[in-house]
């Protein structure tokens, strides 16, 4: 098990000693991504989606990936609730 300090010094950006280290992407059931060291587990709930990378790569396959920051679920319920809505309702908010 990891101790402290070496969980703090998880982003080279957080210390220059992770400089060079390999992360991995991973994404969960609401659509939200994070970059984690490529020896850490994988909490529960996550995924591997990319990597194992340089933390550049990886914040690059972020950025095109992650368009839309709200979780499935707002995106979800804000589709249903516009397909809800008579089409004269949104007519007249325009």
């Amino acid at each position: 098990m990891a101790d402290e300090s070496s969980r703090a010094c998880e982003s080279s950006r957080a210390c220059p000693e992770a400089k060079g280290r390999l992360s991995v992407v991973l994404v969960n059931s609401q659509g939200q991504y994070s970059l984690w060291p490529e020896t850490a587990r994988v909490p529960e709930g996550w995924r591997i989606v990319f990597g194992p990378a340089d933390e550049a790569g990886c914040l690059t396959f972020v950025e095109i990936s992650w368009t839309d920051m709200r979780p499935l679920s707002v995106i979800e319920q804000e589709k249903r609730e516009l397909v809800r809505r008579p089409a004269w309702s949104a007519a007249e908010e325009s």
